[in-house]
């Protein structure tokens, strides 16, 4: 995650042209209300920065470019990223779930790595529900996997 670094809660927003859709800034104003930052980035530039560390990546497909842009980056780098456990993938979709790619055995983990989220959904819900994932993972990264260390008693000690 990246906020260990630099106390910032971040979701890289994949952008697959140009021009940003009109959903985006809908978005990232929704999330940055809630302590997220969504950050656009082109496919490239995300394969660019991995450096092992687990990051969230948000992908929008409310037309057929960006669906098969989508079906595009599952391919190269999505289905991989979620399988090995790199990537958390928030898919907002018109178009139903994608089914993982040829030679990925399942897109979905049991720690929940892939998050699909069926359009069309209001702005409000879209944020709550990606910030809910955000932060339900961030809390489960965070948490001890030990568990409570055992309490000891005085009194047991002192009958012995």
């Amino acid at each position: 995650m990246e906020t260990q670094e630099t106390g910032h809660n971040y979701i890289y927003f994949l952008q697959y042209n140009t021009k940003l859709p009109l959903g985006y800034f809908h978005l990232a104003e929704g999330l940055s209300s809630l302590g997220i930052t969504l950050l656009a980035i082109r496919p490239q530039d995300f394969l660019n920065i991995q450096d092992g560390k687990r990051k969230f990546v948000m992908s929008l497909a409310h037309d057929i470019q960006s669906q098969q842009a989508l079906l595009d980056c599952k391919k190269k780098f999505l289905d991989f990223g979620v399988q090995s456990g790199n990537l958390i993938h928030l898919h907002f979709s018109s178009f139903g779930e994608a089914p993982p790619t040829a030679g990925i055995s399942s897109a979905r983990r049991p720690g929940g790595q892939y998050h699909f989220f069926a359009l069309p959904l209001t702005i409000v819900r879209a944020c709550k529900q990606a910030a809910v994932v955000y932060y339900k993972e961030k809390a489960k990264r965070e948490s001890w996997p030990g568990g409570k260390r055992p309490k000891l008693s005085l009194g047991h000690l002192a009958k012995n």
